[in-house]
């Protein structure tokens, strides 16, 4: 297929294998790489557990899709944090106060003090901190631009995990809904890390090392779902049309592997060298690496408006230098 322009909008990529000894484990049809599968959630088995590697969003999703599905047996999620999903709640505070805080370019450690200051101020009017979180973020791709490789580096490391737990909150009727399985023994959220997953007969063995307990332990499920987050790595990616992009020096990747290396005023994919290819663009998640929130409803919309707008003008143009 020949064209005069290519839009990159590929949308998640399914999410990476965890690393453990028997990677030929992954092969097996109990493993469900993709969680967003219906049939993922389609569990005859209730006599053993269902185990959810990780403890985001997708696995809220996946415990209630097995839930629509019938499967009344015991839910086990699994994660090197083990954080637990906050609850959504409804609130009139307003946080302009720390707006008038905001400069573009705040380094990474003033903005974690400014926000551990307020969330303090906060907690002693016995008062949520949620309107706090809301109201960083418009500006979340501001300050993701303004800091430097390395302060990039240190949020994936230290401050990753605690603000997608702050700022990814669910529904309250959701969080109850969880809490209340906890309660009742049907869903147990770990902290750990998988060694192992061999399968025999009509079970999978899962050893992993429990954080909380500090040794390592062994469980019988009868399906592992795999719900640790979409890849970001294209270089990861097998035989696909994002990988071979790369090997060409057609795209680039960020220094964290994030996303492709894009100019995100014309959503011009750059190549390896740096440069804006002319007739090749990309918008959504593959814009991670360059904006770090790129995956809302909003975000999308304005994104695909003003590159449609683009594109239009493009072809306007191709169209006049034709005529002519």
């Amino acid at each position: 297929m020949i064209v005069d322009d290519c839009v990159i909008a590929t949308g998640n990529q399914l999410p990476r294998n965890p690393a453990i000894a028997n990677m030929d484990f992954y092969s097996s049809p109990n493993y469900f790489r993709n969680p967003w599968n219906e049939e993922a959630v389609n569990v005859e088995n209730e006599n053993l557990p269902v185990l959810i590697v990780g403890n985001g969003l997708t696995m809220a999703d996946t415990v209630l899709g097995l839930l629509e599905k019938g499967f009344n047996g015991h839910i086990v999620s699994i994660s090197p944090n083990g954080l637990n999903l906050l609850p959504h709640e409804l609130s009139e505070q307003q946080n302009n106060h720390l707006l008038n805080n905001f400069v573009d370019n705040l380094p990474l450690h003033e903005w974690v003090n400014l926000v551990r200051e307020r969330v303090n101020e906060h907690r002693k009017n016995g008062v949520s901190a949620e309107p706090l979180i809301d109201a960083i973020r418009p500006y979340t791709q501001t300050i993701w631009r303004s800091l430097s490789d390395k302060e990039k580096a240190l949020f994936m490391s230290r401050l990753r995990h605690l603000w997608g737990v702050a700022r990814h909150r669910i529904p309250m009727d959701i969080y109850e809904k969880l809490q209340q399985l906890r309660l009742n023994g049907k869903l147990t959220i770990i902290a750990g890390k998988l060694i192992e997953i061999h399968e025999s007969n009509d079970k999978i063995t899962v050893h992993f090392y429990d954080k909380k307990l500090h040794q390592n332990e062994t469980i019988s499920v009868s399906r592992v779902i795999n719900c640790t987050g979409p890849e970001t790595d294209i270089a990861r990616l097998e035989n696909s049309f994002l990988n071979s992009c790369l090997q060409k020096g057609i795209v680039s990747q960020d220094s964290l592997k994030l996303g492709i290396c894009t100019n995100i005023h014309t959503f011009q994919v750059l190549d390896d060298n740096g440069v804006p290819h002319p007739h090749l663009f990309t918008l959504g998640s593959t814009l991670k690496g360059e904006l770090w929130e790129s995956t809302a409803v909003n975000e999308l919309r304005t994104q695909a408006e003003k590159l449609a707008g683009q594109l239009l003008e493009l072809i306007h143009s191709n169209e006049v230098k034709n005529s002519l």
